[in-house]
């Protein structure tokens, strides 16, 4: 769809030879045909286009193939399942807004949506006295080795 628009843009542009960018505008405005995904029609430079938005259940199907019981994957007699939860598909006129059409609720798995954010928990954390003494004994010991060795050049750096 993508490329028959640009082949329709290119025809009309070379055919106006005109380099306004509203003459682009409108050129890509009026474009108007049935494609691949359906009918491509655009609007201030978006693709106007029908939304489906659909929910990945797993859940116990019902005799009339219905998706009513929300279950989880290890257990028996559940399958995976697409369930289509709204569809928006604009209308003929490009100045009405889209139609929403409702077609199932969406499931969720316990009482309802889960929490926008994670739970905070402050835990404080502590090493031992003895580790943070060998550590910082052996720090100061590479601190004073480091000074004495600098010493060491700065005395000993005319000798060659």
């Amino acid at each position: 769809d993508t490329i028959w628009s640009l082949a329709y843009f290119y025809r009309l542009k070379l055919t106006s030879n005109q380099s306004n960018t509203e003459v682009f505008k409108n050129i890509i405005d009026n474009i108007d045909f049935i494609g691949a995904t359906g009918r491509v029609r655009y609007l201030d430079g978006g693709r106007i286009g029908e939304v489906l938005v659909e929910q990945f259940v797993a859940c116990r199907m019902m005799n009339n193939e219905t998706c009513t019981i929300p279950c989880y994957e290890e257990e028996e007699d559940c399958h995976l399942t697409v369930v289509k939860i709204f569809r928006a598909k604009y209308s003929e006129s490009k100045d009405d807004p889209p139609i929403l059409y409702t077609l199932s609720p969406i499931m969720w798995h316990g009482n309802g949506p889960p929490r926008d954010r994670t739970n905070q928990t402050v835990q404080f954390e502590h090493i031992y006295l003895s580790v943070f003494i060998s550590i910082s004994v052996c720090s100061g010991i590479g601190l004073f080795m480091s000074c004495a060795f600098l010493a060491f050049n700065i005395h000993f750096r005319s000798h060659r």
